[in-house]
């Protein structure tokens, strides 16, 4: 595989299959530009009207629109099937400003094959004891995302080297009232799951416990506060 770094051209070779992240639009170019930043992968007709040399007719390549237009396959069901604007008891006496959002997906940690506990940095051990019983378990989530955290973190350079990371602060919960909106968030969430129609379908909270807080109670303040504090997460745009 040849790609440039830098203006240099660099090549690598590789046993297996290549995955690689960029913006759309480098990922359209690497798939249809003109020489050399080109695979010859993609539909027949339009690389053959750039003069481009057809490696593999990919004639699937637009076919993940028809999972929009015509709302059938797996992937028509998006990661995250409704959001809800909630207003906590801290919030805007307006009710115009909420402090929390849901966000509802129809699975939960354990559902994709074991990788979103890698990406959200949670320790094996923890996704062990924790999450792993749910395998095989039709599962849905609530997350709820505190809107207007009064925490704030920092980024500071570590070297003047460009190549050392530098020290990401993110300051969580340093204000206490962060905490006291999540947990009110989580107890609507509760009382949401405990409606008649979740009920219905033997819908019930899952009480496994966290590491660090089997001490608590679950499902009460002091636990909530506990697991907010172990196992918080940044999600969507910072």
């Amino acid at each position: 595989m040849e790609f440039l770094s830098d203006g240099l051209k660099q090549t690598v070779r590789r046993d297996h299959s290549v995955s690689w992240s960029d913006q759309f639009t480098a990922i359209v170019n690497l798939l249809f530009a003109k020489p050399p930043l080109l695979s010859g992968i993609g539909l027949k007709e339009q690389l053959e009207e750039l003069g481009i040399t057809v490696l593999s007719n990919l004639r699937t390549l637009p076919i993940i629109l028809n999972y929009a237009i015509n709302n059938k396959g797996p992937l028509t069901t998006p990661g995250i099937e409704a959001l809800a604007f909630i207003n906590s008891k801290y919030a805007d006496p307006s009710g115009v400003y909420p402090d929390i959002q849901f966000h509802f997906l129809p699975s939960s940690i354990n559902s994709d094959g074991e990788s979103v506990n890698k990406f959200i940095g949670l320790r094996d051990s923890v996704y062990n004891m924790v999450f792993k019983p749910l395998k095989n378990t039709d599962s849905w989530t609530i997350l709820p995302l505190l809107l207007k955290p009064k925490s704030s973190g920092w980024i500071r350079l570590k070297s003047r080297n460009p190549l050392i990371h530098p020290d990401i602060i993110p300051n969580y919960f340093a204000h206490k009232e962060d905490v006291d909106v999540l947990i009110d968030g989580i107890q609507i969430a509760m009382a949401v799951s405990n409606t008649s129609a979740f009920r219905r379908f033997n819908s019930r909270p899952y009480s496994i416990k966290l590491p660090g807080c089997q001490r608590f109670p679950f499902a009460t303040n002091e636990y909530w506060e506990c697991a907010i504090r172990q196992f918080t997460f940044t999600i969507g745009d910072v």
